[in-house]
């Protein structure tokens, strides 16, 4: 859930892109980068960030095709970090570089064990995306602002003509959008925007607030020689915010998501009956459990994950190895049927030394006697 720091970090390395644009110092361009790299270990929107990046680059860098050649594999360079640190992050704990594309828990997996066909209505259809991604967005940040970017944008255009160019680093803003759509199309991502049926992966529209607001800017640029269009254009922005936030903050679509799909759902109450369990029963000794799952157990239960073999630990690599828990292990918190207690049931040592010493729905905790 971390739409909002990549927006941040989004418009930082939009920022600084658009400034060495400006003088050229490469500084400016490893920092830009370096935004970019920490923005791919953020969300997988970053990752298209790194060969846009570089034919922006590419194209508005000085000197001959040498030098512009030279200062794209600066920027590629630096910008890869984050994306090769995740591939070497799935190989160490997963056994698998693309574990996040092709795994159990990836995206595409969810999606299919969740059977959410009907949100998939844009699947292959190029306009369909396009529009779904704007529709998403719409409910994010108001189809009034969606309307204004989209007339910012187009005159923008109109006015820059050849010189349309020089805006080119600022595009970068808008790359997570193309990403969205492309997503949208291929079936990795699924979103059900509307309140009336079904919220889901609202949020996604988040990141791409920061284009729609410069888009609206660039608007409000073009109408600047004309002494009512500024203020009248603020008064619909803040009219359509105040509209929008009317009823109160926690009932904007991006938080209703999550009200809806996880505290007002039973699984949520059974995560956190386990979650007080543990905080009255604190394990002895190390625990294991499945952070996808049920990473929501550990700060409610006082529990941390230093005291946690979990996926994205090396010690639940070495115990998938091996097939035997650690001995220091006390207590095993999982979901019946899922990947922890499939894998338990080969182990002998596990059935003769724990026991079930609580459960709520299909969450169950294990401890050893």
């Amino acid at each position: 859930m971390t739409e909002v720091p990549f927006l941040a970090i989004l418009v930082a390395a939009s920022w600084t892109l658009l400034r060495w644009s400006r003088d050229g110092r490469v500084a400016s361009l490893v920092i830009a980068a370096a935004c970019v790299a920490v923005a791919t270990l953020t969300r997988y929107e970053g990752w298209a960030l790194v060969p846009a990046g570089a034919l922006i680059v590419v194209v508005c860098a000085r000197g001959s095709l040498v030098d512009r050649a030279r200062t794209g594999a600066i920027w590629t360079s630096v910008a890869s970090l984050g994306i090769l640190y995740w591939l070497w992050h799935n190989h160490v704990i997963a056994g698998d570089p693309l574990e996040f594309v092709r795994g159990p828990y990836s995206a595409r997996a969810v999606f299919e064990r969740a059977n959410l066909g009907w949100a998939a209505v844009s699947v292959g259809q190029p306009v369909k995306s396009v529009g779904w991604a704007l529709v998403t967005l719409a409910v994010v940040a108001g189809p009034l602002l969606v309307a204004l970017g989209t007339a910012g944008g187009i005159a923008r255009a109109i006015s820059r003509g050849r010189d349309l160019a020089r805006d080119l680093p600022a595009l970068l803003v808008a790359v997570p959008f193309a990403f969205l759509v492309f997503s949208l199309f291929r079936g990795e991502v699924q979103i059900a925007p509307f309140a009336a049926v079904a919220l889901l992966n609202v949020r996604y529209g988040v990141p791409h607030v920061a284009a729609l607001a410069l888009l609206v800017g660039a608007l409000a640029v073009k109408l600047a020689g004309r002494r009512a269009a500024v203020p009248l254009l603020l008064a619909l922005v803040i009219g359509q915010n105040v509209w929008l936030l009317g009823e109160g903050f926690s009932q904007v679509a991006v938080c209703q998501e999550a009200i809806r799909n996880s505290r007002n759902s039973s699984e949520w109450r059974e995560r956190d009956d386990v979650a007080v369990w543990l905080a009255e029963h604190p394990p002895a000794g190390r625990t294991l459990l499945h952070s996808g799952d049920l990473g929501p157990v550990v700060p409610r239960s006082g529990l941390t994950f230093s005291r946690i073999i979990h996926d994205g630990s090396p010690a639940w690599g070495e115990w998938v190895a091996s097939h035997h828990l650690p001995g220091d292990v006390s207590t095993v918190v999982a979901r019946r049927g899922d990947e922890v207690l499939t894998r338990l049931s080969d182990d002998p040592e596990f059935s003769a030394k724990f026991v079930e010493s609580f459960a709520s729905g299909p969450f169950v905790v294990f401890s050893r006697n």
